[in-house]
């Protein structure tokens, strides 16, 4: 009997839970058809330098066999935990129960520095960089050129 694991980077152990999102997983005994030889025809047909005779019977060999597929079904199809977005991502062994995608990670991130910024540091977010370097060099700070933008808008909202 063949096992299938759904997704493909799907481990559990001998309780049947996932080690991804530590849910239990699931088991499905079916027989399934499965291709024993395919025919010439079916092989090259989408090929460019294939046979492109649609009139052409195909004489491709089908077998069935008994197929157990174990499947998490919170790994197959993770689903980003903010409410407005639910965008479907694939499963990378992380975690799968409490993963967001990366706009929303992006945007929290955004946020959260946004925050943390005071009054005057959200009005300098909106300089650019080089008329920041500028305010820097006025203003005397030492080792301006170095600093990245956010570093400097920290130190222009703090003096």
């Amino acid at each position: 009997m063949e096992i299938i694991l759904k997704p493909s980077c799907l481990k559990f152990d001998q309780e049947n839970t996932c080690s991804c999102c530590k849910n239990t997983v699931q088991q499905e005994q079916k027989r399934d058809t499965f291709l024993i030889e395919e025919c010439h025809d079916c092989r090259y047909k989408d090929r460019p330098f294939g046979h492109n005779n649609q009139n052409l019977v195909c004489s491709c060999v089908y077998g069935i066999k008994d197929v157990m597929y174990i499947i998490c079904q919170y790994c197959e199809r993770p689903q980003c935990k903010n409410p407005k977005c639910n965008m479907i991502f694939r499963c990378e062994n992380k975690n799968c129960n409490y993963n967001f995608c990366n706009t929303c990670i992006q945007s929290n991130l955004y946020n959260i520095k946004w925050n943390q910024l005071n009054s005057k540091g959200k009005i300098l977010y909106y300089y650019k960089f080089t008329e920041l370097k500028t305010i820097a060099k006025e203003r005397g700070i030492n080792g301006y050129s170095k600093m990245n933008k956010q570093h400097l808008i920290n130190i222009l909202s703090e003096s």
